[in-house]
């Protein structure tokens, strides 16, 4: 029997940074390509843009597709912290809470994180941040002691990946997003250290390749109940899909 896979980071839309095809149509062919059952994504509007308006897109677009799950971002360059705004976005459609400080070149040491993630604590939203430099997940886990909030960390890598463990480690709570996994062995070091119900499958897809990371996954020396769990099982569990 084929594997379920969720695909818990894509996105859709116009990336500025180069020529890439990022349309929605593009990416659900994508999706089907790859026999992806649903994939959690966003409008790059949202990052690169107006956030506002971006989470509109998103919405409006996965309404059309079921393969689609909507993602919300905020731009904490724009957050004054609002907690009808928080409490908007649980009550609509969005399943999960994404930020971008890569993009948006806000540090780690940022007063609106701090705000926002005391706003969402408890309000149900995973939410999902980049966590690429040295000392950012370490930053990222500080900021969460205490709080009832489940956080995915993406864009760990080989020299970070110490790192990441350490901190999931301390808190049951923080995950880990599997796209940049890509050295030889590290899908099997992070299912010995941390768990294999603690790593979540994401392409980044239509920005990287799907096939790389897909693979990173299903070519490691891992049980077969361990790879259900990283394509499909843990996202089911912090997703409430429809």
């Amino acid at each position: 029997m084929p594997l379920s896979v969720i695909d818990a980071n894509t996105f859709f839309g116009t990336y500025p940074k180069r020529n890439v095809n990022a349309s929605p149509e593009f990416l659900v062919s994508l999706l089907k390509k790859n026999t992806v059952e649903r994939a959690l994504t966003l409008s790059m509007k949202g990052i690169f843009y107006d956030y506002r308006e971006g989470n509109n897109e998103t919405i409006a677009v996965c309404a059309k597709n079921e393969t689609l799950v909507p993602v919300a971002t905020i731009d904490l360059r724009k957050y004054f912290g609002n907690d009808s705004e928080v409490d908007d976005l649980r009550r609509s459609s969005f399943k999960m809470l994404r930020l971008f400080p890569e993009y948006q070149g806000w540090p780690m040491d940022f007063a609106p994180l701090r705000v926002l993630m005391r706003e969402i604590a408890g309000v149900g939203l995973p939410l999902m941040i980049t966590a690429q430099t040295y000392g950012a997940a370490t930053k990222i886990a500080d900021l969460a002691t205490g709080l009832p909030i489940n956080l995915i960390l993406t864009s760990i890598g080989y020299w970070t990946m110490s790192e990441a463990i350490a901190i999931m480690r301390a808190n049951e709570r923080i995950f880990l997003e599997t796209h940049l996994i890509d050295s030889p062995d590290g899908i099997e070091v992070l299912c010995k250290e941390v768990g294999a119900e603690r790593l979540l499958f994401g392409s980044n897809s239509p920005l990287t390749y799907f096939l790389s990371p897909f693979l990173s996954v299903m070519n490691s020396d891992i049980s077969q109940p361990d790879k259900e769990l990283i394509f499909a099982g843990n996202i089911r569990r912090l997703v409430k899909f429809e």
